[in-house]
């Protein structure tokens, strides 16, 4: 699972800081942003934006419990 995991684990610059903000200012930002992407007019290109990884590598099989 590992080798698929890093290939889609990479984030563009910036994302951690949005994700993840520290001040008053920088929260109420991010849920601005939120809002505003999920709203009716927004959602379609946020879809598109925010799509899973495409991969053509096979997932690992997971041994069942004993």
């Amino acid at each position: 699972m590992r080798p698929l995991v890093d290939t889609v684990r990479k984030l563009p610059p910036g994302i951690g800081h949005l994700a993840h903000p520290r001040t008053r200012l920088g929260l109420a930002l991010r849920n601005l942003l939120g809002k505003a992407l999920t709203s009716a007019p927004l959602a379609p290109l946020t879809a598109k934006l925010t799509q899973v990884a495409d991969t053509d590598r096979p997932l690992p099989r997971i041994a069942s419990a004993p």
